[in-house]
């Protein structure tokens, strides 16, 4: 499982980094493609759409279905960001670099809750330290910060059987997920299924009969 999320935690962090620019946050924002086709809501599938791909280090044989897992994770977490990318690009108009004050909102659009002013404030407060007080009128996210850091974790919902199901058999739930058995795996032949019973206390609740879950390690035990 640790190699599985050691590929999945490096191929997104890859990916994000190399999406990080204003133009990926502008398609996500307008939710259509170079055609002006309508962005599927799966990110994975939005993600093959405008040709976004993982790169995963070395030469590492990956089942394309752990690129689905890996696409939407930096898909969702993106699409998360665009609403705070047009909201600093709102905020960094209003701000003054010479008294690190906000100018008060105009219209209602510009409104957003205090907390989220105050961390956008100090984001813009760092960059205008850190370039001399130079700003254009409106800054992006990609300016002001870098890119997010992605998590150690599975969402398996991105994948289809070849990858992972969890079936009931004779009164219990069973996942089996596919599993690479070494860092850095050379073919299919390395790829191998493990199957594990489901804890109890998880039978009764609909989410297991219906969804596979998000995988991580809790390094507790």
């Amino acid at each position: 499982m640790g190699w599985l999320l050691d590929l999945i935690t490096a191929a997104s962090a890859e990916l994000v980094s190399r999406l990080w620019h204003p133009a990926t946050l502008d398609v996500l924002a307008a939710g259509h493609d170079r055609h002006d086709r309508r962005l599927p809501a799966q990110g994975h599938v939005a993600a093959a759409r405008l040709g976004w791909g993982p790169v995963y280090p070395g030469v590492v044989y990956v089942p394309s279905r752990v690129t689905r897992v890996v696409t939407a994770k930096v898909v969702a977490t993106l699409r998360s960001l665009a609403y705070r990318d047009t909201a600093i690009a709102a905020l960094s108009a209003r701000f003054d670099p010479a008294t690190g004050a906000l100018a008060p909102p105009t219209v209602s659009a510009e409104y957003v809750s205090a907390g989220f002013a105050r961390g956008v404030r100090r984001q813009l407060v760092a960059h205008s330290r850190r370039t001399g007080g130079a700003q254009s009128t409106r800054l992006r996210i990609t300016e002001v910060q870098g890119p997010p850091q992605t998590s150690a974790m599975a969402r398996l919902s991105a994948a289809d059987r070849q990858l992972a199901q969890i079936i009931s058999t004779g009164g219990e739930l069973v996942l089996t997920v596919k599993l690479p058995t070494s860092p850095a795996t050379a073919g299919r032949a390395q790829w191998v299924r493990l199957t594990a019973t489901v804890p109890a206390y998880l039978h009764g609740r609909p989410v297991t009969d219906r969804h596979l879950p998000t995988l991580a390690i809790d390094r507790r035990a």
